[in-house]
């Protein structure tokens, strides 16, 4: 079938409905600064995600992070073809016999460090030799050739459109956090993702913020250190989050919204110690929105460190049971207010 390139993106016509329908998608609701060229050719996972994730109209995705079991996995991440050990074994057998400065050179320059795990967030780069074209292949393997092993399809279908639209969220998966941490980074960050959009304050976002919010939780992770605290990774995840947004075409003013999001995700912990005051909060998200965003986020990420530890960090030394939790951080959300 020959291709149609129109770059046409006002309104949608009738035109485009029958160039979509050519093209045989169903997607029919096209958003600004999306192109008809990216309809009438076979759609990328980018924008599969985004349209059908970010923007919500795939309503089985949706459905699947309300609703599916993550905490059934703990910290083993949810099941890879190609896993993290796999991966992690790889890489370490590439670089055996190289010393810790060559192997450090050669794991930046995709991307990657070693520590206590594999690092960093992968990324693919020209190679020179032998053993680059080998990082190269298993970065290739892990991104764009893995897919998730959960045995429902359709739960399937939906955990693998996310990764295969973010492939770097593989490198969260099964990446064990510190002591105090039940989760792995990925299962902990889709039950923050699903606790959040599950909050009756959801509801209340537009279209827009609803994917500032699925975005920002999804990478906000993204620059935590295996197994170890890492105090300056919203920086990281924040550095990280900017050069993968460059892949998507979104406005810049919500990827703006998306970073400082990222960047500031802590922002609780810091006013419940009393580092910043209300209107400190408010300098840092600078409207209604962007404030529900992050009180959102900040009680989903609070409450997925395990279990129990959120209702004994609240009030420091007082362990709280989980209704007197909900109504006391209610009532510190209520004290910033536009």
């Amino acid at each position: 079938m020959g291709l149609v390139s129109l770059n046409l993106v006002t309104k949608n016509t009738p035109q485009k409905v029958a160039l979509a329908l050519f093209a045989g998608t169903t997607a029919l609701k096209l958003r600004p600064q999306l192109t008809v060229d990216t309809f009438v050719q076979t759609k990328s996972p980018q924008t599969n995600f985004v349209d059908g994730f970010v923007y919500g109209n795939n309503a089985e995705c949706e459905n699947f992070v309300k609703n599916y079991d993550f905490a059934q996995y703990k910290k083993s991440g949810i099941p890879l073809k190609y896993s993290r050990k796999e991966f992690k074994n790889d890489i370490e057998n590439i670089t055996l016999k190289m010393t810790k400065e060559n192997e450090g050179k050669l794991l930046e320059k995709f991307g990657l460090t070693k520590n206590q795990d594999i690092d960093g967030i992968a990324h693919l780069a020209p190679t020179n030799n032998s053993e680059e074209n080998s990082i190269k292949k298993a970065i290739k393997r892990y991104y764009f050739e893995n897919e998730s092993l959960i045995e429902d399809n359709g739960a399937k279908n939906s955990m693998d459109l996310i990764l295969k639209g973010l492939p770097e969220f593989f490198m969260t998966c099964g990446k064990v956090q510190h002591g105090s941490h039940n989760y792995s980074v990925d299962i902990h960050t889709l039950k923050v993702l699903q606790d959040s959009m599950n909050s009756k304050e959801y509801n209340t976002l537009s279209d827009e913020g609803k994917g500032v919010l699925k975005l920002a939780i999804l990478m906000h992770d993204f620059g935590k250190k295996g197994e170890v605290v890492t105090p300056e990774h919203p920086l990281t995840s924040r550095k990280n989050a900017e050069e993968i947004l460059k892949k998507f075409n979104l406005p810049n003013e919500m990827k703006g919204r998306i970073l400082n999001t990222i960047e500031n995700h802590h922002w609780f912990e810091r006013y419940n110690r009393g580092f910043i005051d209300a209107n400190g909060v408010k300098d840092i998200f600078k409207t209604p929105e962007d404030l529900t965003i992050a009180k959102i986020m900040a009680k989903a990420d609070f409450e997925n460190i395990n279990e129990t530890l959120h209702r004994e960090l609240l009030y420091f030394g007082v362990s709280l049971t989980q209704e007197e939790f909900d109504e006391e951080f209610a009532k510190k959300m209520d004290e910033i207010k536009y």
